[in-house]
């Protein structure tokens, strides 16, 4: 039997193509074809490290951790590897090898050197010299799925091929043995059921041979037994509903295989299926703010699903299955599936101790949260509010206690992701009850600076504890680019303390409203290195505007401390520091910058000269500027 947990959704670049497992078992690696390579902790989905991929590169295969060689590794550009360890902050310092021949990909195992998969069909170790050989694939034929499986007493690479307009799929396999050290090639023909762009492909292994599984767009589900010295074996066959062009599967275990893309009363969902005995044990549908094309991994016991700028995260269980099981619990499985087209996982719903929901109550407001979460019950923002009252109304000030579940967060993401009508004052209250987790703040940060909601980011920084520096810069972005009158109307009311006195506010760059946003965003907390790749993507004119503040702080008397009237003078050091590593070559270069870059030199200077101050720290850091100001002139 399987069991499908809740989705943790959290927001990712659109050009996310690789998902692969970390150095340990509570990290991952996300890679992107162009903009980051980040590692992720899973208990807590934040961020370990991102690695900016340089202007004009495209990351051709997936960074991934070898444990033989202690070092990650990259492709760029098809025939560039890229290696390096722990403590790099930039790509371009990492080690490189340079190929001949185009890479498809690049694998990773335990215990195993990195495997290389050339575009031409032949594989090898990385590190061994790439035979002289004329290429496996015909004209034409070209690679649509591939893979890497553990057997006994060595490895197997598999990887699928097809030819435009030719009605069949080639299965080809490398093995690899401990015993001799030698690959051995075979190649199958499996013929296929339809459309070809209907096919998936999977694979487990089982001894010394691959279980392979095939999945056309007319519900086949195709299992077959590869060995290196025998035929290949077809072993069972089963037509599963719900299926259509563009399903992705992946094995979950030995008789488990995952389908995203499953059908169910029209909706697509992520389902668990038994392969043995052709059932599914269990199904979520996906959230409605997914793009058709869709991609699937499954690493460290979790599934990971995206779809267009979400990724979603599920735990999962399984065990094996009997045919008496089967015969005992289908009505009951069927059932369940039947009566719960939801995302939530209602085993797994827990409130504090204080705020426990129980009996027809917590049977009422889990409907109203399926009915929340699904478009299809409520489609108009009459139904949304009036559903969401009634939830409000029943849970009162014990909403933020089920900030940490599944059904907040697909809450949050359906009301930022809705385009029939815009929920803002039940975003604002989910704001201000504290129900936003790290790993829903980039999906409300996306889509309040996309709406301009000035209002609600001010909230939003003034109430949330952890804002990761890609919303800072976001928001910054956004505050720098809107009108002062929109800034004004947003903090009208706010009782804000003036930050500066008249005569001081008449040489500030920035208009009252605007200065006191800004401010709000400098005093939030960072790390240099985060902060740094963010501000990598801050237009230049913004960059300068902003600087120009940063020069009149700095002429203001030293603050020890940040409070209502603005930063402290270390935190507009570390800001200034850090503008200046991210925007280095365009600032040495720029013309437009060349007057504002020796002002804010001259001050420096004036700091370093003047400063008499016990604090040590301040001092270091105007030292530093001083040197990169130095390496500016």
């Amino acid at each position: 039997m399987a069991t499908l947990f809740e989705a943790i959704p959290f927001a990712v670049e659109t050009s996310l193509f690789g998902v692969e497992a970390g150095k340990d078992e509570d990290s991952i690696i996300i890679s992107n074809k162009k903009g980051f390579i980040n590692t992720v902790k899973l208990s807590d989905c934040k961020l370990l490290t991102s690695l900016p991929i340089r202007h004009g590169v495209q990351v051709t295969s997936p960074a991934v951790w070898n444990n033989v060689r202690e070092e990650y590794l990259l492709v760029q550009n098809k025939q560039e590897i890229r290696l390096w360890q722990d403590g790099i902050k930039n790509l371009d310092k990492a080690k490189r090898r340079h190929v001949s021949t185009n890479i498809h990909k690049l694998f990773c195992l335990p215990n195993f050197n990195p495997i290389i998969l050339y575009e031409d069909g032949h594989t090898e170790f990385l590190g061994n010299v790439k035979p002289d050989q004329e290429p496996l694939l015909k004209q034409g034929e070209i690679i649509t799925w591939c893979s890497t499986v553990t057997i006994a007493e060595g490895v197997c690479v598999l990887y699928t091929t097809s030819v435009k307009h030719e009605n069949r799929l080639c299965v080809y396999s490398f093995w690899y043995s401990l015993d001799t050290q030698r690959w051995h090639q075979k190649t199958s023909t499996v013929l296929s059921h339809g459309a070809l762009s209907g096919c998936a492909c999977t694979a487990e292994p089982d001894q010394k041979a691959v279980r392979f599984f095939s999945l056309w767009s007319d519900g086949t589900l195709k299992e077959t037994l590869l060995t290196e010295s025998s035929q290949e074996e077809d072993i069972q066959s089963a037509v599963i509903p719900g299926i259509k062009a563009g399903c992705s599967l992946v094995c979950l275990s030995k008789d488990h295989v995952v389908i995203v893309g499953l059908q169910k009363d029209e909706q697509d969902g992520i389902g668990i299926l038994d392969a043995k005995f052709g059932t599914l044990q269990a199904w979520q549908p996906l959230p409605p703010s997914f793009t058709s094309s869709k991609q699937v991994f499954c690493l460290q016991n979790h599934i990971f699903v995206h779809g267009g700028k979400v990724l979603c995260m599920y735990r999962y269980e399984c065990h094996s299955s009997t045919l008496a099981v089967i015969l005992g619990q289908q009505t009951e499985t069927v059932n369940t599936i039947e009566s719960c087209p939801t995302y939530i996982s209602l085993a797994e719903w827990k409130t504090s101790e204080s705020q426990q929901v129980s009996g027809s109550v917590g049977s009422e407001v889990l409907d109203f949260f399926r009915s929340l979460i699904d478009p299809s019950q409520t489609s108009t923002y009459t139904t949304f509010k009036e559903v969401f009252c009634k939830v409000t109304d029943i849970l009162q000030e014990g909403l933020k206690d089920w900030a940490a579940t599944s059904a907040v967060s697909l809450l949050i993401l359906r009301c930022c992701s809705e385009t029939n009508f815009w929920p803002r004052a039940e975003i604002e209250l989910l704001v201000s009850q504290k129900c936003i987790t790290s790993s829903n703040v980039g999906i409300l940060f996306d889509a309040l600076v996309k709406r301009k909601e000035v209002a609600l980011i001010h909230k939003a920084l003034k109430l949330l504890d952890e804002v990761p520096e890609s919303c800072l810069i976001k928001a910054l972005h956004c505050i720098m680019t809107t009108s002062d009158e929109a800034l004004a109307h947003a903090v009208d009311g706010i009782e804000a303390e003036k930050t500066f006195d008249k005569d001081i506010m008449d040489e500030c760059p920035l208009s009252e409203p605007k200065q006191h946003f800004v401010n709000l965003i400098l005093c939030c907390p960072f790390s240099d290195i985060y902060l740094q790749e963010s501000l990598c993507k801050l237009p230049f004119s913004v960059v300068l505007d902003f600087l120009k503040y940063i020069l009149f702080l700095m002429k203001l008397p030293m603050k020890t401390s940040s409070d209502a009237k603005g930063p402290s003078s270390e935190k507009v050091y570390d800001w200034l520091a850090v503008t200046i590593d991210a925007h280095f070559t365009h600032l040495s270069l720029a013309k437009d910058a060349q007057e504002l870059v020796a002002q804010l030199r001259d001050e420096v200077m004036i700091q370093v000269g003047t400063d008499t101050s016990n604090d040590v720290h301040m001092r270091q850091k105007s030292e530093v500027l001083s040197v990169n100001y130095y390496r500016l002139k």
